[in-house]
């Protein structure tokens, strides 16, 4: 699994990074992070894009590759986040 999180002021590169998290399949599960289960070539294919989105602006990305196991240790507190196209809306 991959776990994608950042922390980036500027509303327009913000915006790419989560278009391209969700192009590479991940599905954001806060509103600064996406999760998903993306082949090793397909993470350092989205890592090389996040570089050139983040280039030159300020700001910080942070990717985590998370095991199976370790995910099914997982605990969700409190609402999921659920995605609809570009709405977010909590359930």
């Amino acid at each position: 699994m991959t776990l994608v999180i950042y922390d980036i002021s500027e509303n327009r590169t913000r915006s790419r990074i989560a278009t391209a998290c969700r192009r590479f399949g991940l599905s954001r599960i806060q509103k600064s992070a996406f999760l998903g289960d993306i082949s090793s070539a397909r993470r350092r294919e989205l890592v090389e894009v996040l570089k050139r989105l983040l280039r030159g602006e300020q700001g910080n990305i942070q990717v985590f590759v998370i095991c199976r196991p370790d995910m099914a240790l997982r605990t969700v507190i409190g609402e999921v986040l659920e995605e609809d196209e570009d709405d977010i809306i909590f359930v």
